[in-house]
């Protein structure tokens, strides 16, 4: 089961949820604008990141250092670069700061809306928890979705330091 707690991180659902926008482009729902006031966006995610949550997967996915900061392994955003540019073809699907196809979510604002716990889970067996969506299982061990997590996740910070 989805819980939409565990995918996003809080800020970003609270601004979301006060303007939202398309996230999968090819997808024909969209979410309507219910014209919230900063309030009722605050209340709502904070509902959200409180009640929807699935506590029991959050645990063990080794993804608290994969975010920013000194916790963040030498090299493992590099080497999940090279999977997610090179091995996996990740832009085959998704866009990514501008490029890549646009057939699946774009991830170029991963680091704000996705939660770390969440993503390394749904990199390493999408199909666990989302059982009908297209996005294939690519065999990754726990340290590859990590370090294609911490590339996602530092992506900006990354480019904006160049």
């Amino acid at each position: 089961m989805i819980h939409e707690g565990d995918r996003v991180q809080k800020g970003w659902l609270q601004r979301f949820l006060k303007d939202p926008r398309p996230i999968r482009p090819m997808s024909e729902g969209r979410m309507p604008s219910f014209r919230l006031s900063e309030g009722e966006a605050a209340a709502i995610a904070e509902y959200i990141a409180a009640a929807l949550v699935d506590r029991q997967q959050a645990k063990g996915t080794g993804a608290e250092a994969v975010k920013d900061g000194p916790g963040v392994p030498a090299g493992l955003a590099a080497r999940g670069q090279k999977l997610f540019e090179e091995e996996l073809g990740c832009r085959t699907c998704h866009r990514l700061g501008g490029e890549g196809a646009r057939g699946a979510p774009d991830l170029t604002d991963a680091r704000d809306r996705l939660d770390p716990r969440w993503l390394v889970r749904w990199l390493k067996d999408p199909k666990v928890i989302l059982p009908a969506t297209p996005m294939p299982k690519v065999g990754l061990s726990d340290e590859e979705a990590r370090a294609v997590a911490a590339y996602l996740l530092n992506h900006r910070a990354r480019r904006a330091s160049k």
